[in-house]
């Protein structure tokens, strides 16, 4: 019964496995994983670092959360009566149109145990799992941030249900990055003994149309 067991077990965990592989964007599933230091110049992988900021960081408007990168998207509930917008509560008598987006992102850096690479984030494909969860609110549960976001766009004050939605890269969060570049002496690297060896260099990934850059925290 307990070998049973154990081979139920192990089929169930072999199922996610090849579930969450599956799901996983391809890019990441065939990309070679490699640590920073050893990811040579003009070779395609991928590496995993925690988020580091070189610079000022930006500020999620929705959230006010300190980032390298967001996406904010904000739809306003339409439905085939004008008049009952406010009282719609399904999906199946309701649809939502974009009245306001924004992407934003700055140079950023990852770090793992072996390195740093400064990651160019221009161009790049962003998918981040689980991040663009929407949230309904209704006109009264605006918050500043939220009617602040909609004031920079010239978006009236709403009467209807929005659904609002910020995919952020945070300061401190593990991410992934597909792609190739080049080698570059490290800026903020420690003064080292040039008798002793090279000075340090860092990883500079850019996007190109030889190596497309891929960013996810799905790794």
């Amino acid at each position: 019964m307990f070998t049973l067991f154990v081979v139920v077990v192990a089929a169930a965990v072999f199922v996610m496995y090849v579930r969450n592989e599956r799901q996983r964007p391809s890019r990441l599933r065939e990309a070679p994983a490699r640590p920073i230091s050893e990811l040579a110049e003009d070779t395609p992988g991928r590496v995993v670092g925690i988020t580091q900021n070189p610079g000022e960081p930006l500020t999620a408007p929705l959230s006010g959360r300190p980032c390298v990168y967001y996406a904010v998207r904000v739809e306003r509930l339409r439905t085939p009566d004008a008049a009952a917008e406010l009282a719609a509560t399904t999906a199946a008598a309701a649809s939502w149109v974009v009245i306001a987006s924004e992407t934003r992102f700055v140079s950023f850096l990852i770090q793992d145990e072996t390195g740093r690479a400064l990651i160019e984030p221009t161009a790049a494909k962003v998918e981040l799992s689980g991040a663009e969860v929407p949230v309904e609110l209704g006109p009264a549960e605006l918050t500043p941030r939220h009617r602040e976001f909609l004031a920079r766009h010239q978006v009236a004050e709403p009467s209807a249900r929005l659904r609002c939605s910020e995919a952020v890269i945070a300061i401190g969060e593990a991410i992934a990055v597909v792609g190739s570049g080049i080698r570059e002496p490290d800026p903020d690297a420690a003064p080292v003994d040039h008798y002793r060896g090279d000075p340090p260099t860092r990883l500079r990934l850019t996007s190109s149309p030889k190596h497309p850059l891929f960013i996810s925290n799905d790794w």
